[in-house]
């Protein structure tokens, strides 16, 4: 067991470096608990997380490095150890869209450090562009524009409205985050 996770923790490491494809090799069933399938496309970077902590609706997942990502109800609200990471970020205007009600443009805020270690916010306009059924599930894009970004974040959901799988941004540097229930 103990070597498995070693073996996360490496993939999850060499995420920054810019070597082929990096990929736990994983079994979900080493894992006890709950796990969390997590891709980071740009970085060519796969690991299975464990859930590590639940604060009401949040729940976070980690990896044995110390990397981790926080969900509000299957939305990003937080992510640690990635390098440009989100601090924080309101998820009720997503999940109020994804269940199929609200305005029909919303914010989100997103919260990172600088460089200089000092706060800022990035505040999105978003709205729902497309719903769909893709493979039993329904696919729900949603598509944000920042003043100096726009992304397009896409959501799987099962017939009781649970977010599945997701493909979301985390910032800039990191690009998106895809995560598999």
């Amino acid at each position: 067991m103990k070597r498995l996770l070693s073996l996360l923790a490496l993939a999850w490491l060499a995420a920054c470096a810019p070597a082929g494809p990096q990929q736990a090799s994983i079994p979900l069933a080493a894992l006890q608990g709950p796990a969390l399938q997590v891709t980071i496309p740009a970085r060519q970077a796969r690991a299975v997380l464990s859930r590590s902590g639940v604060n009401g609706p949040v729940e976070t997942w980690q990896a044995v490095d110390g990397v981790a990502v926080s969900f509000d109800r299957g939305v990003l609200v937080a992510s640690h150890g990635l390098g440009h990471d989100l601090m924080g970020a309101d998820a009720d205007g997503t999940l109020t869209a994804l269940a199929g009600g609200g305005a029909e443009v919303y914010r989100r805020k997103m919260r990172y450090l600088s460089g200089e270690h000092h706060s800022f916010w990035l505040n999105a306009g978003c709205k729902v562009i497309r719903r769909e059924v893709e493979g039993g599930l329904l696919r729900v894009d949603e598509s944000c524009k920042t003043h100096a970004h726009s992304f397009t974040n896409r959501f799987w959901l099962d017939s009781g409205g649970g977010i599945r799988r997701a493909r979301q941004w985390v910032s800039p540097e990191v690009g998106y985050l895809e995560a598999r229930w």
